[in-house]
């Protein structure tokens, strides 16, 4: 299953990128994160390691794609046997504001249960 989120406000595109590139700073705007563990602190292609979840869910994730120049990036999330994929985008729009997008694309029980934490982190990372 495939699902779209998009969160429009009016941080600034380089922000929001910032926001995403700093794993130091995830635990800042995802409320479910409590940290990350990898062996950089910085955002890049072929990273992986842990993200920390609250309640101590640990679940594994490789980036498999990375492109600053268009703020875009995919990554790979499993716990067990569960998995998800994860393109991400910070687009400007017309108006001045910035524009997050997410797909959510994974069996249709998690991406429905990651839909809510999805759209609240979505909602965070675009705020000024």
């Amino acid at each position: 299953m495939r699902w779209t989120l998009t969160q429009t406000e009016l941080a600034a595109p380089d922000l929001v990128w910032q926001r995403y590139a700093d794993l130091d700073a995830w635990s800042q705007w995802a409320p479910l994160i409590s940290g990350v563990e990898a062996d950089s602190r910085e955002l890049i292609g072929g990273l992986s390691g842990t993200v920390r979840a609250v309640g101590g869910l640990r679940v594994q994730f490789a980036v498999l794609d990375l492109d600053d120049a268009t703020r875009s990036w995919t990554w790979r999330a499993n716990v067990g046997f569960v998995h998800m994929t994860l393109p991400h985008g910070v687009l400007s729009d017309p108006d001045g504001r910035t524009r997050a997008v997410l797909d959510l694309d994974g069996a249709p029980p998690v991406v429905i249960g990651y839909l809510l934490p999805a759209t609240l982190a979505l909602r965070s990372l675009v705020r000024p």
